[in-house]
């Protein structure tokens, strides 16, 4: 694959050479920590299987012996290595970007464009492996406060009514919810954007108390390497304040955009498991019930960039979010476990009708490839 520009496209991409760039940064200080974390998160994992499989043992400690030199290289500026040919998704196309990098001479650690490597597709044993599972389990798991803090914060949104339930209750009763809107006469639709633009995720909006995506993107962890439970959770804890730093927000066209659509589909490319993928469930129930619109959400094939939602975490936060005892340092009075429960359940619900999906395994590929989304869209889109 030519690496090619978009056209209109004013700026390379970034490069390691600025010293003062966050490229630089991550090349010296986040990879080695991330790597660091993944070698001893394999030898923890290899050390517990003792003898039950000597050969996948074997296997686990070739890979340790695998990140030890990669991060060798990339403390040397050695150049890339290609992946094996395995079968795993976008291998070739990572190794042929690495071939048009290496006639550039732009193929070592500090002048590639961005990272490419997927290390554990190379073994029968540990290709399913993430090694940042425990990780994001581990943070989710020290954000009950945020997640019951969101239950409690999110009605008010609804601002429409004047009324101050709890989300918690609200969303026991959405399909009821839905009915108030549309007996609130012509302007109903009017009364749903407002609620529509305050649930926009990540760039465009935040809202109350950090439950958008804006806050649960305080949750990505591959730019948080170091960073214990608590500093996340304070971060988690300061969304709303940051609206008025949005450069620009379409929040109103997009909404008109998606009220004209007919027979559509809104599909949720999911980037950071724990708190940020519940936020996105949020949202699609939302999309859900106030509009004809069924979602599918689309997972990484790998875990992308630490934190990016897999399928197995998908099926783990379901799980996470119906045990009473999975949340800590959560306040006894801030907890709505019975209407989280009945929430889930109506999730679970929406996963038995296909309303909540993951998308098609064949589309995950193009979110985890090497280039920008503009090299490889016009092939996607026709599949």
């Amino acid at each position: 694959m030519s690496l090619n520009l978009a056209p209109s496209y004013p700026h390379p991409p970034w490069d390691f050479k600025d010293k003062d760039s966050f490229a630089y940064a991550t090349v010296v200080k986040r990879w080695p920590v991330i790597i660091t974390n993944i070698i001893d998160t394999v030898y923890r994992a290899v050390d517990a299987e003792g003898n039950s499989s000597p050969e996948k043992v074997a296997e686990g400690k070739a890979l340790i012996s695998q990140l030890s030199k990669l991060k060798y290289d990339m403390s040397h500026d050695r150049p890339l290595a290609e992946i094996p040919e395995d079968g795993g998704l976008n291998s070739k196309v990572y190794n042929d970007r690495l071939q048009d990098l290496e006639k550039s001479g732009n193929n070592t650690w500090m002048k590639i464009p961005w990272l490419f490597g997927d290390i554990f597709r190379a073994t029968k044993h540990w290709s399913k492996f993430d090694p940042f599972f425990q990780q994001k389990e581990d943070t989710f798991r020290e954000s009950g406060a945020a997640v019951h803090r969101g239950i409690n914060g999110l009605w008010p949104l609804f601002h429409v009514f004047n009324r101050l339930e709890e989300l918690a209750q609200v969303m026991v009763d959405i399909e009821g919810r839905r009915k108030e809107f549309e007996q609130g006469g012509d302007g109903w639709e009017d009364k749903l954007a407002i609620v529509f633009a305050e649930m926009l995720p990540d760039e465009l909006q935040s809202f109350a108390n950090a439950f958008a995506s804006l806050g649960g993107n305080a949750t990505d962890l591959s730019m948080l390497p170091s960073m214990d439970p608590a500093d996340v959770a304070l971060l988690q804890a300061v969304g709303e304040d940051k609206a008025h730093l949005i450069l620009r927000n379409d929040a109103g066209a997009l909404w008109n955009h998606v009220r004209s659509l007919r027979d559509a589909r809104l599909d949720f490319v999911l980037d950071n498991a724990g708190f940020e993928l519940f936020t996105d469930l949020v949202f699609a129930d939302f999309l859900i019930t106030f509009t004809p619109y069924a979602s599918k959400a689309v997972p990484k094939p790998i875990p992308w960039f630490v934190s990016d939602v897999t399928p197995r975490d998908w099926d783990a936060i379901f799980r996470a979010l119906k045990d009473p005892d999975f949340f800590t340092m959560l306040d006894p009075s801030m907890a709505h476990p019975n209407a989280l429960k009945k929430m889930v359940e109506r999730w679970e619900a929406y996963t038995q009708t296909g309303l909540f999906a993951l998308a098609p395994e064949e589309t995950y590929a193009f979110w985890a490839a090497p280039g920008g989304y503009w090299e490889s869209l016009p092939e996607w889109m026709e599949k």
